[in-house]
């Protein structure tokens, strides 16, 4: 008799275990994790991560508390560092990220985009002013049109595979630094002349910081990549792997989209975009 209740507990457990799997619950919090990228997501003064990221996130998770009851973001100073957590399955979702073929050897990526990101060149309008006075109008049709001007450029930052061989090859010349605040720093101070980078950011950090009036973009995009949250395929999580989780982030984002939710966002951050978001 206690043989038989010995097997009868350890096969209810198995049970309960499975429909635990199945259904997608866990007493582990689901791990969400980007690179520090305001106004995307990052660490306000009071140690808390928030962000545009944050705000679509939270969301997103509230109406799936079902299957995620509890969760937490991480972020970490480098992309490099977040995507070496979600491959070895140390995070479950990793938060902004672009699709390329070679990435879905880790990543199982929604069918939903949450945001665009274009990026441009950009330059302060005194420069513009100036070059135009001499009757040489600063324009951006191909790479050659730059020829003449100090570009800054940000070290290990993706851009365009064709920018960085336009460097390589002599055509553009370029100011490389590790950190992006140096470029904006050298763009406003005039010791650079262009500096690429996303509208998304350099928008916020030019109202943040007093000076969105001095700045502006060449309008041809240098590249216009949609983004998205994808989940680690090495996430142990729960639903992660049989789809029931991604089937129901992309409902859910889908609603969303539709309902003007992310737009909203965007525009608390004061973020107006003059492109679709999505």
């Amino acid at each position: 008799m206690r043989k038989f209740t010995i097997i009868s507990f350890i096969i209810w457990g198995i049970i309960a275990l499975s429909i635990q799997i199945s259904f997608g619950t866990t007493n582990k919090a689901f791990l969400l994790a980007g690179e520090v990228e305001p106004p995307l997501k990052w660490i306000n003064e009071t140690g808390n991560i928030v962000g545009i990221e944050i705000d679509i996130l939270t969301e997103i998770l509230r109406e799936m508390k079902d299957i995620i009851p509890s969760y937490k973001f991480v972020l970490y100073e480098s992309s490099a560092k977040v995507k070496r957590e979600a491959e070895v399955g140390h995070i479950d979702q990793y938060i902004t990220l672009s699709f390329k073929p070679e990435r879905e050897k880790h990543f199982i990526y929604p069918k939903q985009s949450h945001m665009r990101q274009t990026y441009y060149f950009f330059v302060t309008k005194t420069f513009l002013e100036e070059e135009k006075a001499k009757g040489k109008p600063v324009k951006f049709e191909t790479y050659s049109d730059l020829k003449d001007y100090l570009i800054g450029a940000t070290k290990d930052y993706a851009y365009v595979p064709e920018f960085w061989e336009a460097i390589k090859i002599g055509i553009l010349k370029a100011d490389i630094v590790i950190k992006n605040e140096l470029n904006i720093k050298k763009l406003i101070t005039g010791r650079i002349n262009l500096f690429p980078s996303n509208g998304i950011q350099m928008m916020w950090e030019a109202k943040k910081n007093g000076y969105l009036d001095q700045i502006t973009y060449l309008p041809k995009p240098i590249k216009d990549t949609e983004y998205y949250n994808p989940f680690s395929k090495a996430s142990v999580y729960p639903g992660v792997q049989n789809g029931i989780i991604v089937k129901k982030y992309d409902e859910i984002l889908s609603k969303l989209k539709k309902a003007g939710f992310i737009e909203n966002i965007f525009k608390k951050y004061g973020i107006d975009s003059h492109k679709p978001l999505y």
